[in-house]
C-alpha cells in the first residue's frame, strides 16, 4: 500500500478514535492524495498543498481555507514519521469566518412553525405528526439536529420520562430530562406511528413515510418551506432562521428563567451545559445571545447587586476589613511587609480625620475621606524642596513608618525605611490608590473586627 494512503487511513482512525466524524476530511484527503499522484510527489511540501487547496476557481476563499486546514492537521501528524513533508503555515491563506447571526424565536412564531407542521397536508397520514414532534422536540429539549434524527424507540425512558441521547458529538452519551407535556405528545406519536407500522422494539424513533429515517436534507427543505409559509423568511429568501436556531433559543431561554426566579446563572451554568452535551462551560457561551430580555435581566440583578455593594461602602469598617482580608491577602497575596505598610498608612489616616473632623474612628465614614481630606493628609509629608540636606534624617515630629511610605516623586530621591535597611514600601499614594480602586465583593463585618485590623501593632 502506497505510505502517504495509509498514512492517511492511520490519521483518520485515529481522530475518529478521539470522537470526531471527519466525514469531510476524509473526501477532502482522498482527492489530496490523488492530486499527489497526478503530480508524482511522494512528499507533501507547502506548494503542492496550496497549489490544491485553491485550484478551484470557483470555492469561496473561506473553502480555500478550509481545504488547507485540512491538508495542515494531516501534515502535522506526518511530519513525526516523514522528515520530507512540510507543515503549511497557519497565515497563508488567511480567513476568520463570521458566526451566524442566531434567531431567537418568540413562543408565538414556535406555535405558528407547530401548527402549520400538524396541519400541513401530505399523502401520509403519519408524516404531519412526525414534523410536529421533531420542531418540537428541538425547541422544548435543545438537541441538536442530528441528535433528534437519530432517535431510537428504546431511546426513551417512559416511567422517568428521560431521554437518552446516544453517541452524540466527540462520541459522548447523555440524559435529557423531558417535562410532561413533551412526554404526552411523544406517546401520541409513538401510538400513531404503531397503528401506521406495527409496534417495534428498536429502530428509528421518527420515521418518514416508507418507515426509516428521516433525511436530514428533506427536513430542512421541509422546515424551509414551512418558514415562508408561516412569515419566518421572505418570499424567495435563501437566508433566514434555521433548525439551529431553535439550540440558541433554548439556552436563552433558560439563562432567563434563571435570572427572573433569582437564581445565581453563573452557579446554575454547568447545569446547562451538561443539558446540551457540551464538554466545556465556555462552548456554551457560544450559545448565550445577548437578547433585550436577557440584557434587562441581567442589568436589573447587576443593580441589586450594586445596592448591596454601596450600603457595605458606607460601613468603612466592614470595607477596610473586607481590604485586608480579601483584597490583599486572598487577591493579591501580598506579603506580611506590604500589609503592615497599609495597616500603618490607615492608621495615620484615622487619627489624621478624627482630628480634622473630630469624629472617633469607628464613626468615620467612606464618604468623610474625600478628595480634600486625602490631599490635605499627603500635604503633612511633603518634604519642603528648599535647604535640603545632603542626607536628609527624620525630623522628631515625623513618625518614621510615615517617611518610609512616602512617596517623595522625581527621580534620584531616597525611601527610608524603619530599620534603615530592606525594600522600600508601598507609599501612602499606592496604599490608599489600591484600596479605593479595588474591586470585588465588600464583606460586612463589626466595629471590634474593623478596629483589630486597624489597631494591630
Amino acid at each position: 500500500m502506497n505510505p502517504l494512503r495509509k498514512a492517511v487511513r492511520d490519521y483518520l482512525a485515529m481522530r475518529r478514535s478521539l470522537g470526531f466524524k471527519l466525514a469531510k476530511h476524509e473526501v477532502c484527503l482522498r482527492e489530496f492524495l490523488l492530486f499527489l499522484r497526478q503530480k508524482r510527489a511522494s512528499h507533501v511540501s507547502v506548494n503542492l498543498a496550496l497549489e490544491w487547496a485553491t485550484r478551484d476557481l470557483n470555492h469561496k476563499p473561506g473553502e480555500w481555507a478550509s481545504r488547507l486546514s485540512i491538508v495542515r492537521g494531516f501534515t502535522r501528524h506526518w511530519s513525526a514519521t516523514d522528515a520530507l513533508t512540510e507543515i503549511p503555515p497557519l497565515g497563508l491563506l488567511p480567513y476568520r469566518p463570521q458566526r451566524a447571526r442566531p434567531y431567537i424565536y418568540s413562543q408565538l412564531e414556535i406555535q405558528k412553525l407547530l401548527k402549520a407542521a400538524k396541519n400541513r397536508p401530505s399523502i401520509d397520514p403519519l408524516r404531519p405528526w412526525t414534523y410536529y414532534c421533531l420542531f418540537g422536540l428541538l425547541a422544548v429539549a435543545g438537541l441538536r439536529i442530528s441528535e433528534a434524527l437519530n432517535l431510537q424507540t428504546g431511546d426513551m425512558d417512559w416511567s422517568e420520562g428521560i431521554l437518552t441521547i446516544n453517541k452524540t458529538k466527540f462520541g459522548k452519551s447523555r440524559l435529557v430530562p423531558l417535562h410532561a407535556s413533551t412526554c404526552k405528545v411523544l406517546a401520541d406519536y409513538v401510538k400513531r406511528r404503531n397503528r401506521r407500522f406495527g409496534a417495534r422494539s428498536d429502530g428509528p424513533f421518527l420515521l418518514n413515510k416508507n418507515g426509516n429515517h428521516l433525511d436530514k436534507g428533506e427536513v430542512h427543505r421541509t422546515f424551509y418551506s414551512l418558514s415562508h409559509e408561516i412569515g419566518l423568511r421572505a418570499v424567495g429568501a435563501s437566508r433566514g432562521p434555521r433548525l439551529h436556531d431553535f439550540r440558541h433559543r433554548f439556552a436563552v431561554e433558560t439563562l432567563l428563567r434563571w435570572y427572573r426566579a433569582g437564581e445565581d446563572p453563573k452557579r446554575r451554568l454547568p447545569v446547562l451545559s451538561t443539558y446540551l452535551g457540551h464538554a466545556h462551560v465556555t462552548d456554551t457561551y457560544w450559545y448565550l445571545t445577548g437578547t433585550p430580555e436577557l440584557l434587562g435581566a441581567a442589568a436589573q440583578r447587576m443593580e441589586k447587586r450594586w445596592e448591596g455593594l454601596m450600603r457595605n461602602l458606607a460601613n468603612l469598617a466592614a470595607l477596610l476589613q473586607s481590604f485586608f482580608t480579601v483584597r490583599l491577602i486572598t487577591q493579591r497575596k501580598v506579603s506580611a511587609h506590604t500589609i503592615a505598610s497599609y495597616r500603618d498608612t490607615f492608621r495615620l489616616l484615622l487619627q489624621f480625620a478624627q482630628q480634622r473632623l473630630h469624629k472617633a474612628p469607628s464613626q468615620l465614614g467612606l464618604s468623610d475621606l474625600n478628595a480634600s481630606l486625602i490631599g490635605e493628609f499627603f500635604g503633612r509629608f511633603r518634604k519642603k524642596p528648599a535647604q535640603r540636606p545632603a542626607k536628609p534624617k527624620p525630623s522628631s515630629d515625623s513618625h518614621p513608618v510615615v517617611l518610609s511610605l512616602h512617596r517623595t516623586g522625581g527621580a534620584g530621591r531616597e525611601r527610608y525605611h524603619p530599620t534603615g535597611i530592606g525594600h522600600p514600601k508601598p507609599t501612602p499614594n499606592t496604599c490608599l490608590g489600591w484600596f479605593f480602586d479595588s474591586p470585588g465583593d465588600r464583606s460586612a463585618c463589626g466595629r471590634a473586627e474593623s478596629n483589630q485590623v486597624v489597631g494591630t501593632p
